[in-house]
């Protein structure tokens, strides 16, 4: 039995940390004014002293705290729960009983990357918002001649990510997931990369799996879904870049679901 650390733990999205920034910003920008409780003395004179700025930026902090409390009083669902993840797939969820390929299906999956809200699949070597292909052999870095690769290249910046979001999957059986990961020969100048598999049931994400590499490593990855047996999820395979993105031609050697027995 997995020990509690290696249990799957719902997500904190990134839009939670950037919406009440996000929102008290706009309705600044909307008013066109400056707001009393956010620290101004009135809208037409400014104190510009430094204690007139330290209570300002108090004012402003306490402004978003408002805005974040209102919101999450009334239910309202932030947008960028969605330009992350993608919209909920209208799709008829296909039933996976013994085995699923993510080599075969990465066309049908929805592919995006951090500067993008949507990538073509397969995308063109070298684009610099990131991009994904299938390679049916090649080398890695260790040596290694495998088959079936999913090439999952970041937008070409620090810390920018790909991510590819499969169709939904009713899970008929015990299933784990079961890949080998790592990087294609001729990587030069990489920090390294993180992969990670998600799993998204309904409007919640959870993180499976996760593992940083340097750019001479490869590794198996293997993950439980028994959770979700008789249930209907969506699969997200990622690769997030370290402090740079140069040469990072990571890979997912034949990506796919087994049943445990």
């Amino acid at each position: 039995m997995p020990n509690r650390s290696q249990m799957p733990t719902p997500e904190r999205g990134s839009w939670q940390r950037a919406f009440p920034i996000g929102v008290a910003e706009m309705v600044l920008l909307l008013s066109g004014r400056r707001w009393p409780f956010l620290g101004a003395a009135g809208c037409s004179k400014v104190d510009t002293s430094k204690k007139g700025r330290q209570a300002e930026r108090e004012g402003y902090a306490m402004g978003r705290r408002i805005i974040w409390l209102l919101v999450s009083a009334i239910g309202v669902l932030p947008v960028h729960a969605q330009t992350e993840d993608a919209p909920l797939s209208s799709q008829a969820a296909l039933p996976v009983d013994r085995h699923f390929d993510f080599f075969e299906n990465a066309p049908k999956a929805y592919w995006q990357a951090s500067g993008s809200s949507r990538l073509r699949f397969p995308g063109r070597e070298g684009d610099q918002r990131g991009f994904a292909r299938q390679l049916s052999e090649a080398n890695l870095t260790t040596g290694e001649q495998v088959e079936r690769l999913l090439q999952s290249h970041p937008e070409g910046r620090g810390r920018g990510w790909i991510q590819a979001i499969y169709p939904p999957l009713t899970l008929a059986n015990e299933m784990r997931f079961r890949a080998r990961i790592g990087f294609l020969a001729g990587t030069k100048e990489s920090d390294g990369a993180r992969f990670s598999v998600h799993v998204r049931e309904g409007r919640q994400r959870f993180r499976l799996l996760s593992r940083s590499l340097g750019p001479e490593q490869a590794v198996d990855l293997e993950g439980d879904l028994s959770r979700w047996a008789g249930r209907t999820i969506s699969v997200i395979l990622r690769v997030n870049a370290g402090t740079s993105a140069v040469n990072d031609w990571a890979v997912w050697v034949n990506p796919r679901l087994e049943a445990k027995r």
